[in-house]
């Protein structure tokens, strides 16, 4: 805490009306405080409250931090008594309102700016807000590193013959698919619904001979594909391929 020089400078008294006040910086303030002290008025707006009060919010501001101020009596005199960026001797008590600590103020008196220093009543800067566009930016180019990585793992798969010929393959029977489907309406395969439980009963094994070649166990189908979508494995696409006339 300090001591400010307060002068009114529409007083006709001699200079030694000037009092001395103990300035309290806004960092200091506690909800239950008594405050006679100077500060800076850096915004005023007056408003009405929900029960159709007039009301004059003040923000003070020091080097500390800034103060929000109610001046409930005597509004239209007030309100017309200082401008923004005057310093201003206030008296009140300090309450709480919305979990913050609020002055409401009793009395103020608009003082000489001319002993002031302008540096103990300026609010520090806010930090700067990341803003929503610049996140966004952020996101795209983080989206645009992956598909780069994911392009150069790509290109790296297709290095490999057997790769490049069972995608390519595998290409020309989506192709294929996508113009049946086409050339049929574009309908939607038929999903399937939920029919009456059937139990099956296990058929009779059959041992097979030692000159009949074994089947392949089959390769579990993933369910949500189409049906008429058959899938074959790159070592079979690549050989269909290669029959495939260019």
């Amino acid at each position: 805490m300090s001591e400010t020089t307060a002068t009114d400078p529409n007083s006709s008294l001699p200079s030694t009306s000037e009092e001395r006040v103990r300035k309290v910086y806004v960092r200091d303030i506690q909800a239950g405080h008594t405050v006679h002290t100077v500060f800076r008025a850096t915004k005023k707006q007056k408003s009405t409250s929900r029960q159709g009060k007039t009301f004059l919010a003040v923000t003070l501001a020091d080097k500390t931090g800034e103060l929000e101020a109610r001046v409930f009596d005597n509004v239209e005199t007030v309100e017309t008594a200082f401008a923004n960026r005057d310093y201003l001797l206030v008296k009140g008590r300090v309450i709480t309102f919305h979990n913050k600590p609020q002055l409401v103020i009793e009395a103020l008196d608009r003082l000489d700016p001319e002993p002031m220093d302008e540096k103990e009543f300026t609010p520090p800067a806010p930090p700067p807000e990341t803003a929503p566009h610049t996140k966004e930016k952020e996101h795209r180019h983080d989206n645009k590193a992956f598909k780069k990585a994911l392009r150069a793992r790509l290109l790296t798969l297709l290095d490999d013959p057997v790769i490049f010929a069972g995608l390519e393959a595998l290409v020309h029977h989506l192709e294929k698919f996508s113009q049946q489907r086409h050339s049929e309406g574009g309908q939607p395969p038929r999903q399937r619904g939920r029919g009456p439980r059937v139990e099956h009963k296990p058929e009779t094994k059959v041992e097979l001979k030692n000159d009949a070649p074994a089947k392949e166990p089959a390769t579990e189908r993933d369910p949500s594909l189409p049906k008429d979508l058959i899938f074959k494995s790159f070592t079979q696409l690549s050989g269909e391929s290669e029959k495939t006339p260019s």
